[in-house]
């Protein structure tokens, strides 16, 4: 399975995948909840794989659209003063529960592929607290 094949399978397994994403993100990372405070968490699921499916097409495809959204996101971010630090946290969780709903069809090369991909855009993000 390669990255675009798993973001396709992600979009199929949506619901499964930002239930588990978040549900580790508050019991591993609880102070990360605050940022969610009075947020549909319904509408943030849908944002979460939009954001994924930005970040494979990132990296397989690139492009000025899939930027112009990763530097969006990062200004957002600032807004909501998430810190920087917390972008490791994201990937950490985020690699463990693509691990496991993957499950058999997940490998050391999907790995680094969604790490390359994450670390790619969140670089991008990154950018705009500099910007700031």
């Amino acid at each position: 399975m390669n990255l675009e094949e798993s973001a396709n399978f992600l979009l199929m397994n949506q619901d499964v995948l930002a239930e588990r994403f978040y549900e580790r993100l508050f019991r591993e990372h609880p102070e990360t909840r605050q940022f969610f405070t009075g947020i549909d968490m319904a509408h943030q699921q849908s944002k979460l794989v939009s954001a994924l499916v930005t970040v494979q097409r990132h990296i397989t495809v690139g492009g000025w659209v899939s930027e112009n959204y990763l530097h969006g996101l990062g200004k957002k971010h600032v807004a909501l003063k998430v810190t920087p630090e917390m972008f490791p946290h994201f990937e950490s969780v985020l690699i463990k529960v693509l691990a496991e709903l993957h499950e058999i069809n997940w490998s050391n090369f999907l790995a680094v592929a969604w790490q390359d991909a994450i670390r790619a855009s969140v670089k991008v993000m990154l950018s705009e607290y500099s910007a700031q």
